[in-house]
């Protein structure tokens, strides 16, 4: 090369316009080594030349070189202080480096000295987003946007901020003004339609996913998420070949083959075959689709920690004033909840609404759901309480809300289950936080200070499993409504589509809650029970397909498994009269299913496993006096099972004990599980104005028989 130089005024020698140009060829075309010895000839003849320094610290940091990228990036700034390009490309320097903090100052320097330095403001932005300074990084990207309207990252990363805090409407502008300026986003085609899929617009997910696939066929999330709204549209193949490839393209994504697992589940496929599969899933991903699969509280609490750090990690906590010193009068309670509407959650909970001792307390309703239809939610809204449509505001909108009625406790009702806003809890809503009945474990997160439980769902050898205080209630955690009604219309048993004899065994459960092995048995107890055949819920068509054709491979006929429609509730209790025995599953138990079955008059057995989902099948036994229904093996459960469809005066002695409990037993005892759930909560607040810190409570049962 040429030595002719520049003199740049009057002092600082520069390189020649070729000698820049040829060095920036070789770096354009990625000759590094090249570069690196033609920067080692030109750096001792121009030490002073920002222009060679700055191509410099660009090659040396493609290079990996960063150690020298930082030599000169501290030399230019050293020679140029006053110069905001310089403090930039020393920022990116240290942020490769791992030193943040450096390069933070950096960063802000440069914003000082030139306030319209776009690339100053996004690369602050983006050290606050990645720290979870959810305030200041948004600051940062919206004078980006300011600056530059058409740059797309920014629009992109104020979107995952605006959804972080659960500003949905405006996470929707914000990636769809990335998507504007470049069409070929794949990831802002993947993350809107994620925002789309949390407001429950489900075909506008799909078209989002289907984008970002179009642009971008290796991202694996994409085809991941395209699974999940395929699922969610019932098109169970489909998605497992989602999923499916979501997982070859990143033997990785450990959530992908979990949710490929759960769909097989609910084809009634039986992933849990094979356990090296399940083993492979691992705890990164939600434990709500491993409750079925697996029956292992310690990795279920890892995963609900994983799950909830990537779905309110970033959250920061408001503070709280500190506690009064004078009890009030009544205690404040918040029910947050997207399920205030015909569903199972407020089924259970109508009766504990009603029964709320309102001179003690006082409620509020936050209902987030879709579903604002119903008499159920008729009668919640008509109560004596406040009740509050939050469904289309922002979480931080709800929030200060909530914060601005100044609850004491705050109880969610959701968390990891569909629809859910659990990370609301992030912000930290009351002083006392609380997880009830909606999901069956735990939340792995100190922003939940108790887990409403009793000691059958969570014994003592799997305390530690659970991140919450227990607040063990006595009998059952489950409340029930004693005022349900089954419908007046009397069914015969062939408009159920059942013979007109014959022993009919029943389970109403999801057909993913079936396992492989409690199948297996109700194969064997069919086969040795002539005559028996086994009502199950119509879950979809593929499920009945398997069943059927796992039946035949075991030497049952097809014939013998009758599928239910769903139909109204009402109707749905009236026809549990058709059945003789209701068999739970095992990973996961009969919940509301469970108790509609006791309360109707329907014996049930149970095999309790080790964590809550499979143990509440023994608590409602245990709760309606017929501990003698939870067998302590998968053995005993077929030869409980065997001995009852056998034994018609023991089944009827059993029947006839299960229509007493319903008049007495603590399970359908509304005003008794009341007053003791309430306890609960008084003994919990008292704790609070104590000052002591959240610890197990055992309640005692106020109405004992």
């Amino acid at each position: 090369m040429t030595s002719n130089t520049l003199v740049e005024d009057g002092n600082v020698r520069e390189p020649s316009p070729q000698q820049l140009a040829f060095l920036l060829e070789l770096s354009n075309s990625q000759q590094f080594e090249r570069a690196s010895a033609e920067l080692g000839q030109l750096l001792p003849q121009f030490p002073d030349s920002l222009v060679l320094l700055s191509l410099g610290v660009s090659i040396f940091g493609q290079m990996g070189r960063h150690a020298d990228a930082e030599t000169l990036a501290r030399r230019a700034v050293a020679l140029a202080p006053q110069l905001a390009p310089g403090h930039l490309n020393l920022g990116l320097v240290l942020r490769s480096m791992g030193k943040l903090d450096e390069a933070l100052q950096c960063f802000d320097r440069a914003a000082e000295l030139d306030p319209k330095m776009v690339m100053a403001h996004h690369h602050r932005g983006l050290i606050h987003y990645r720290a979870g300074n959810i305030q200041i990084a948004g600051a940062a990207f919206d004078r980006v946007v300011e600056l530059q309207p058409d740059f797309a990252s920014a629009h992109y990363y104020r979107g995952n901020l605006l959804a972080t805090v659960g500003n949905l409407g405006e996470a929707v502008s914000a990636y769809s003004n990335a998507i504007r300026c470049n069409p070929g986003f794949a990831q802002a085609h993947n993350d809107l339609g994620t925002i789309f899929l949390r407001l429950s617009a489900i075909d506008a997910a799909l078209t989002c996913f289907r984008s970002a696939i179009e642009h971008m066929p290796g991202l694996a999330i994409a085809h991941e998420n395209l699974g999940i709204v395929l699922a969610a549209k019932q098109e169970l193949p489909e998605a497992i070949a989602a999923f499916e490839q979501a997982y070859s393209l990143d033997q990785n994504a450990s959530s992908a083959l979990a949710q490929k697992l759960y769909a097989k589940a609910k084809i009634c496929d039986f992933p849990e075959a094979d356990p090296s599969i399940v083993e492979r899933v691992g705890t990164r991903t939600s434990p709500f689709a491993m409750f079925a699969l697996e029956d292992n509280p310690k990795r279920h609490l890892d995963r609900a920690k994983f799950h909830w750090n990537r779905r309110a990690g970033a959250i920061r906590p408001v503070p709280l004033p500190a506690a009064p010193k004078d009890r009030p009068e009544r205690i404040r309670i918040g029910y947050f909840s997207a399920d205030f509407h015909e569903h199972a959650t407020l089924r259970l909970m109508s009766g504990l609404i009603r029964e709320h001792d309102r001179s003690r307390f006082e409620l509020f309703i936050y209902s987030y759901g879709l579903g604002k239809t119903g008499p159920l939610r008729e009668a919640v809204v008509k109560g004596d309480l406040h009740f509050h449509d939050v469904q289309s505001a922002p979480d931080a909108a709800i929030a200060q809300l909530a914060r601005s009625h100044q609850l004491d406790i705050a109880i969610d009702l959701k968390g990891f289950t569909s629809e859910t806003r659990c990370e609301l809890f992030g912000f930290r809503l009351a002083p006392i936080q609380m997880s009830f009945l909606g999901y069956p474990g735990t939340l792995g997160t100190d922003a939940m200070d108790y887990i409403i439980a009793d000691n059958t769902v969570i014994p003592d050898e799997v305390r530690d499993c659970y991140s919450e205080s227990v607040i063990y209630l006595p009998n059952s955690y489950q409340p029930n409504d004693s005022q349900r009604k089954a419908a007046t219309t009397s069914t015969k048993r062939a408009s159920v589509g059942l013979p007109n004899k014959g022993f009919v065994f029943c389970c109403f459960n999801s057909s993913y809650k079936i396992g492989l092995e409690e199948f297996e048995i109700w194969m064997r107890v069919l086969n040795k029970v002539e005559g028996s055949v086994l009502w199950l819920i119509d879950s979809n068509q593929w499920a009945k397909d398997n069943l059927r054709k796992a039946a035949e491979q075991r030497g049952v006929s097809a014939d013998r498994l009758i599928f239910a429609p769903k139909v109204d509730y009402a109707e749905h209790l009236e026809r549990h009269k058709h059945a003789d025995l209701f068999l739970d599953t095992f990973n996961y138990n009969a919940h509301t299913t469970g108790s509609d079955a006791l309360w109707m008059g329907l014996p049930l057995v149970t095999r309790p496993g080790r964590q809550f989902s499979a143990r509440v099948g023994a608590s409602l036994l245990n709760a309606a006096g017929l501990p003698e229904l939870v067998a302590n093996s998968a053995q005993e459960y077929e030869n409980l099972i065997l001995e009852l469809a056998s034994d018609p005066g023991k089944l009827s002695q059993i029947s006839k004990k299960l229509a007493q409990a319903r008049r007495k037993a603590p399970l359908f005892d509304t005003r008794r599980y009341t007053s003791n759930f309430e306890a609960g909560l008084q003994l919990a607040y008292n704790r609070y104005i104590a000052g002591e810190q959240p610890g197990d409570i055992i309640v005692p049962d106020k109405q004992q028989n």
